[in-house]
């Protein structure tokens, strides 16, 4: 496939209340995941996080597919017994506010993992401490899901900003095999790889590295298998990662295949200067023969024109995520710079933004399987966030 991208622009997945696909004559909206990184760069209000539907889930893909988004993209991680699953955070928190344990996803079997978010027909027993993977010694009580705002460290006793994190309707949190199955054929996959090591690790080990991609690597093949064998089209992929090591050894095993690097930028400490330098972001990337750049769209004003003139001479494209992106001002400043995506949060809103300012964002109001169906061109231009 083509590492050339073309423009787009990209949205967190989740309900969106305007039925349509989102595109212009250089753009496209694509689909995040619902309220993740993004959402967590901004205080928490009150001290319970609810929603309508649980990010991550299939409901709340499928919501944003029915929105018109042709991609979407999710984070997976694996579990102690080698199966992917999508899930967002380094941590899973459980416990009340004043007593909890943080948990790696690799920590967990499958099994457990699934019982974190029973279906709605079975709160009653996830509320009653009936759930699988947490013992009596660790927490009494509550095994209620918890989220605090701590970047990629686990949750310190006393942090204030923890919280139940909870949704109306309620469903199980899925697998990548799973996810597969339930989504349409024709929405691209943004597989983001998410790697819970800590913000002091420069490089993960390569035997994490080696555990994450062949566990995902293989159950992406088997899903392609299956549906050939159906008679359906393979699905679109692109990969992309917060970790360089994830990125070059994906580079490495998938050449065919679009790679993107995410880059804060600054944004999070890090002591790789690779998370927190854009120019080292840049260097590193056209090294490593990767396709392009997603950087943090508020640290990137001060010096938009710059950076991303350096970052297209190295031959990589560019995109932006943050919570800057709901400017729709900003959204064409940069596109007049040559950023070739941006990642919003919320679809409706930023798209109603740029209809109104009109011009080159005059966007389409219909949704037919061609028109859906991305070519490997468009493709390699999207890349994940969060």
């Amino acid at each position: 496939m083509s590492k050339a991208p073309s423009t787009i622009v990209s949205a967190p997945a989740g309900p969106q209340e305007s039925p349509a696909r989102y595109s212009t004559e250089s753009t496209e909206i694509r689909s995040s995941h619902l309220l993740g990184a993004n959402y967590w760069d901004k205080p928490a209000q009150g001290s319970l996080r609810r929603f309508s539907v649980r990010e991550n889930t299939i409901p709340s893909f499928l919501k944003s597919v029915a929105a018109g988004a042709s991609f979407i993209e999710f984070d997976v991680q694996v579990t102690r017994d080698g199966v992917p699953v999508i899930w967002h955070d380094n941590y899973v928190v459980t416990g009340t506010p004043d007593r909890f344990v943080n948990r790696l996803i690799s920590d967990l079997s499958y099994d457990e993992f699934v019982s974190l978010v029973p279906a709605s027909a079975d709160l009653a027993r996830q509320k009653a401490g009936q759930v699988a993977g947490l013992r009596a010694e660790d927490v009494e009580g509550s095994t209620r899901l918890l989220r605090a705002l701590v970047g990629d460290e686990p949750v310190d006793p006393g942090n204030p900003t923890v919280a139940g994190w909870e949704a109306d309707s309620e469903s199980r949190l899925p697998s990548l095999a799973e996810l597969f199955a339930a989504i349409p054929p024709h929405v691209a996959f943004d597989i983001e790889i998410k790697v819970a090591t800590s913000s002091r690790t420069v490089h993960t080990p390569l035997r994490e590295v080696e555990r994450l991609l062949s566990a995902i690597l293989s159950a992406v093949d088997a899903a392609q298998a299956a549906a050939e064998a159906a008679g359906r089209p393979r699905r679109e992929i692109l990969y992309s990662s917060f970790d360089p090591d994830v990125c070059a050894e994906l580079a490495q095993r998938r050449p065919d295949a679009a790679v993107m690097f995410l880059s804060g930028g600054g944004q999070y400490a890090h002591s790789d200067p690779r998370r927190t330098s854009f120019a080292a972001a840049i260097d590193w990337a056209r090294g490593a023969n990767l396709a392009g750049v997603i950087f943090h769209a508020g640290r990137l004003r001060a010096a938009l024109e710059a950076v991303v003139r350096d970052a297209l001479a190295a031959g990589l494209q560019v995109m932006t995520y943050g919570q800057d992106n709901t400017d729709a001002g900003y959204v064409e400043e940069q596109y007049a710079r040559g950023v070739r995506g941006v990642i919003v949060d919320d679809v409706s809103s930023v798209v109603d933004a740029l209809i109104q300012r009109g011009g080159k964002h005059a966007l389409e109001n219909a949704l037919d399987s061609d028109k859906a169906k991305s070519s490997p061109a468009r493709l390699t231009a999207l890349a994940a966030a969060c």
